[in-house]
């Protein structure tokens, strides 16, 4: 009894069941002339696309896999040095560099295509394409992280990290949130608008009222706030937070302390649509509580 014929020499292999699904791919690549775009780098259009998106691949495509594995190495080093520090100096060299390798490895895959062009216009190709880098790639990533994840927010001489991905909806009193200031007028008194971080003191309904020593929420004692009024109450409004302003005071001419106390209590009604994020209790090994 004979056993299974292996597929003849002479005749190609059978097309695959699954083949079919590739019709449109192939037919959108003959339309768009990729094959012929992908064919100058020697490369088929899957290495090429991850060679311009991931640093470092385009020299592991092109035989050189030590220096591939030394940028790749290099880039995670920034990148872990970029997110420690964020929001410091050494950050932002830290994101500078990784813009420099992404750009050196796009420009090795495109120095394969073109290797006689001028120095000066390989000097000029290359601004271009770190500008191009940084606009198409880094800037639109680094507003979604902002924007999605955290963001670092300077307060006075410090850094802290703010974690954007929390809704306003789950902040609850006693937790640390970080807010946008309006900028606001009155009588010989003036708020600059800016970014304030703070502890919910009270949520909406809540009823405070003020001492000469200290205040209460909801009839529950706490440590008076410098600029608190002596006496008083109030009822936090819908859509608010009371929170208590961390700012220093400066003036020109006579502010009386009814005034001051006035802006201050106007400032501590914080509107939920102000609200940027809660504090990260650490990040990596910073305390992120402010003093």
């Amino acid at each position: 009894m004979q056993g299974p014929r292996a597929d003849s020499p002479y005749y190609p292999p059978r097309e695959r069941w699954y083949s079919r699904f590739w019709y449109p791919w192939y037919a959108l690549k003959r339309k768009l002339h990729l094959v012929a775009v992908t064919d100058g780098f020697g490369l088929p259009l899957y290495k090429l696309l991850l060679g311009l998106t991931l640093p470092g691949l385009s020299w592991l495509w092109y035989g050189r896999p030590l220096f591939s594995l030394l940028t790749i190495a290099s880039y995670c080093l920034f990148t872990i040095t970029f997110l420690i520090w964020i929001g410091y100096p050494v950050s932002a060299i830290s994101l500078a560099i990784l813009m420099s390798i992404h750009t050196s490895s796009i420009l090795y895959m495109n120095r394969r295509l073109t290797p006689d062009v001028e120095l000066w216009k390989r000097i000029a190709w290359s601004l271009v394409v770190f500008a191009l880098v940084s606009l198409l790639i880094y800037q639109p990533l680094r507003q979604q992280v902002e924007r999605r994840w955290f963001m670092p927010l300077r307060i006075g001489e410090r850094v802290l990290v703010i974690k954007t991905s929390v809704s306003p909806s789950l902040v609850k009193r006693g937790d640390w949130v970080a807010y946008r200031i309006n900028t606001s007028q009155g009588y010989r008194t003036r708020v600059d608008e800016g970014y304030g971080t703070g502890e919910i003191l009270a949520v909406a309904g809540d009823k405070i009222s003020f001492q000469a020593n200290d205040f209460s929420v909801n009839d529950v004692l706490r440590p008076r706030r410098s600029y608190m009024p002596a006496k008083g109450n109030l009822v936090v409004a819908e859509g608010s937070w009371f929170i208590w302003p961390d700012v220093t005071i400066s003036g020109h001419g006579e502010v009386g302390a009814d005034m001051t106390e006035n802006a201050m209590t106007a400032l501590a009604m914080v509107p939920k649509s102000n609200f940027i994020g809660v504090l990260f209790h650490r990040w990596w090994w910073r305390k992120q509580t402010p003093a």
